[in-house]
């Protein structure tokens, strides 16, 4: 990993960032009076996120049992992108003890709050598509998502077994790549002895809660909740992949380099305009399932506001990138999916290397 510390290019008080800030505040605190409660939402997922994991431990036929798991994997994703995701911003309620309470959500899910704040926040927001920076794009070997990292021989057949891969992404996260973060990122990380610890307990939990326990409560075999418990996975990890790779990751995104002394080409707003892209914005079901993560140049530029004004700042970030002759880049979700595809396919083949 790189250790040069990175620096964005100074934007004076006439850029396009201090531009849109003044619009955004000012529209939100004229339009948006009404009094929304945001538990409203939360408590309606997390509820039927609760009624599902006791209908899973009364269920005595396996289609039944596997369908139960299915909805639990949809309402996991429901949860993480409309609670987990907001709360870890600070933005989901007004008070700071009911975003950390909704944040740890994380815990339920066997994987850890800390460990994840630290990745995306720290590192995803501060420094997106930045090789050796954002440890969201940095997954797993298996793939090779960024055009300049190193290329693997196996590399050469990602576009016929990534989206197998894909199925697996949530899996890939409990099973791996929090240990990968907690035992070999740690330094970086500052994860501490307690809490690998503790992530180790929420797994066991976790696994417990939802393979063993239903298994000792019902005439069924262990096995069907095995099974049952990949399906969850299989499904959360299906929708939750058409949100992550369609944001960040197509085959026209762009991965600045800073220079030798750290420094990007660009000021910290226009990194995230470049890096960023829309998807469906205009969809209002996927905008209102994903939590508003589809409208993720507003989520990058105002991450502290809550995803209920994403359409909002999305259309004055629109009007105002015209003005200021900067591309907002913006495609279909189905076009979204099929650009990564893309990316999948250039990235598959092996570099040329040129003498000079």
């Amino acid at each position: 990993m790189k250790t040069t510390k990175i620096h964005y290019q100074k934007e004076d008080s006439t850029g396009f960032y201090a531009a849109i800030r003044n619009k955004v505040y000012k529209k939100i605190n004229k339009d948006c009076k009404t009094r929304y409660l945001p538990a409203t939402k939360a408590l309606f997922l997390i509820t039927l996120y609760i009624l599902s994991c006791i209908q899973l431990l009364r269920i005595q036929y396996i289609p039944g049992v596997l369908f139960s798991y299915v909805i639990l994997g949809v309402l996991t994703t429901g949860i993480f992108l409309n609670i987990v995701h907001d709360a870890a911003h600070n933005a989901l309620f007004k008070k700071q003890f009911w975003n950390n309470c909704a944040f740890h959500f994380l815990e339920v899910f066997g994987t850890d709050s800390y460990i994840w704040k630290k990745r995306h926040i720290i590192s995803h927001h501060s420094y997106p598509n930045i090789t050796g920076k954002d440890f969201d794009i940095r997954q797993t070997n298996l793939i090779r998502i960024l055009p300049n990292s190193q290329f693997l021989s196996h590399h050469s057949y990602q576009p016929y077994y990534a989206p197998l891969v894909y199925t697996l992404y949530t899996l890939n996260w409990f099973f791996h790549r929090d240990m990968v973060d907690a035992f070999v990122h740690d330094k970086e990380l500052k994860v501490g002895t307690g809490r690998k610890v503790k992530l180790i307990v929420h797994k066991i939990i976790y696994l417990f809660l939802f393979i063993v326990l239903p298994s000792l409560l019902t005439s069924l075999p262990i096995a069907v909740y095995i099974i049952g418990f990949f399906i969850m996975h299989i499904t959360a990890s299906l929708i939750g992949v058409m949100a992550l790779t369609t944001a960040h990751v197509s085959h026209d995104s762009d991965f600045p380099e800073p220079d030798e002394n750290g420094m990007m080409p660009d000021s910290w707003a226009m990194h995230q305009l470049r890096v960023t892209q829309d998807f469906a914005p205009d969809n209002k079901f996927i905008t209102t399932w994903f939590g508003g993560f589809n409208l993720h140049i507003a989520h990058h530029l105002f991450p502290s506001i809550q995803h209920r004004h994403y359409n909002i700042i999305t259309q004055i970030i629109k009007e105002t990138a015209e003005d200021f002759g900067i591309e907002y880049k913006s495609k279909s979700l189905g076009e979204a999916l099929w650009s990564h595809y893309l990316l999948l396919i250039s990235n598959s083949r092996k570099p040329i290397e040129i003498d000079m």
